[in-house]
């Protein structure tokens, strides 16, 4: 069996020239001259060749050798050191971040926490990352909590040698955070979060009627047939509430459609029927 490489041990994966000019005409196109790029594991210098000359460039490489490959191949300013250890004052204030950095899920999440200091309101972060960093819904909420997030697959054998599927993800700093490429994640982790006994019954459950009828049914017969619709969702996630997730709208839905089995006694308020009571 062939021993790692130190580039293999590190996680570092060398971003190829041609691959590093791709991914600034597409996913950073936009940057107008004088906008500030910083680049957090700049290896030996293919994003930083890559970004046109009128934009203000500054690279940050850890190993002082590529750092000093990177000066020369780019004439951009590297810094010598750990991204994660350099001031904002010394980054300053900047319009996008780019970079392939060590495909490790704590570095990944560290590197994006300084990002998001770092980037202007609407600025943009972008990675080539191993694809089991965006694997789980709660790993996807967190940076959720700080950023838009949109994905593209790219192929894996982009690095001769790695076995693992990859993606260029850009990280938007902005108000109204978004998911683009990310199917049921936020519903997952939303559904995480419920009651168990809840959690089981819409897993399982085979209604016709929607999963979410049988709930609700049992929920208005617990509460005495009668409940208004924060009672409902207080008994569906009493702990931790999730501000309004998507099985509000499916309770909702289900209340609605199914006047055979609801009565609408006052908005927002219903009753069980009598013969579903029974």
């Amino acid at each position: 069996m062939t021993a790692p490489t130190l580039q293999q041990t590190l996680h570092q994966w060398f971003t190829p020239a041609w691959a590093a000019e791709g991914i600034v005409e597409e996913a950073f196109g936009w940057l107008q001259p004088g906008d500030r790029v910083a680049e957090p594991s700049c290896g030996d210098g293919a994003f930083l060749c890559a970004l046109p000359d009128s934009l203000d460039v500054v690279g940050v490489e850890i190993d002082p050798v590529q750092a000093d490959r990177a000066r020369r191949a780019s004439g951009r300013h590297v810094i010598v050191g750990d991204f994660l250890e350099v001031s904002v004052e010394e980054l300053g204030r900047v319009q996008a971040v780019i970079g392939n950095p060590p495909f490790q899920s704590e570095t990944v999440a560290a590197f994006l926490r300084k990002s998001h200091e770092i980037l202007e309101e609407g600025g943009q972060a972008g990675f080539i990352l191993p694809a089991y960093i965006l694997q789980t819904s709660s790993s996807v909420e967190r940076f959720h909590s700080l950023f838009s997030i949109r994905q593209s697959m790219i192929p894996r054998n982009l690095f001769p040698g790695l076995s693992l599927p990859l993606c260029f993800v850009t990280f938007t700093k902005e108000r109204q955070r978004r998911l683009h490429g990310f199917m049921l994640y936020r519903e997952a982790q939303e559904i995480a979060a419920i009651d168990r006994r809840w959690k089981q019954k819409v897993a399982a459950g085979r209604d016709s009627r929607g999963v979410w009828f049988p709930v609700v049914r049992e929920i208005l017969r617990a509460l005495g047939g009668c409940a208004d619709l924060e009672q409902i969702y207080g008994s569906i996630q009493a702990m931790r509430p999730t501000a309004n997730p998507h099985w509000r709208a499916k309770v909702r839905q289900v209340l609605q459609r199914h006047a055979s089995a609801f009565e609408r006694t006052a908005p927002g308020q219903y009753q069980l029927r009598e013969a579903v009571a029974a």
